[in-house]
């Protein structure tokens, strides 16, 4: 659904001008700080992956390897590894290649949580 929407609104953009797609996307969707009040963390696991890993890591640290596709082509189902640099941090499967990547990231989230709890306890 996020894609058709962002879809219709770069159509608006092209079509009109910068002012009125912003004009219509307000009047649509809402202003961008109301959203992101309404928005739970989990909801965006690559995201909120990648700003924890961007500070010390980069831009270009996260790599996400689809490893299998299988099942007919109206059921398929995908498996994602997420890599750390080289290190392997996360393994995910769905539906989708982007659910089989926010699986992994969640993996990932809870692959940094324990490594951030282990660096603590040797403190």
């Amino acid at each position: 659904m996020e894609d058709a929407f962002e879809a219709l609104i770069g159509a608006l953009y092209l079509d009109s001008d910068f002012a009125t797609a912003k004009k219509i996307v307000l009047a649509l969707y809402g202003s961008l700080e109301a959203r992101l009040e309404e928005s739970q963390p989990a909801e965006n696991p690559k995201g909120q992956l990648q700003e924890r890993v961007q500070p010390e890591h980069g831009n270009h640290a996260l790599r996400y390897v689809v490893v299998h596709v299988g099942g007919q082509d109206h059921a398929r189902e995908y498996e994602a590894q997420l890599f750390l640099n080289e290190t392997l941090i996360g393994k995910g499967r769905g539906t989708s290649k982007k659910s089989s990547e926010e699986n992994a990231a969640r993996q990932g989230l809870v692959f940094l949580e324990n490594a951030e709890a282990e660096k603590r306890r040797n403190a």
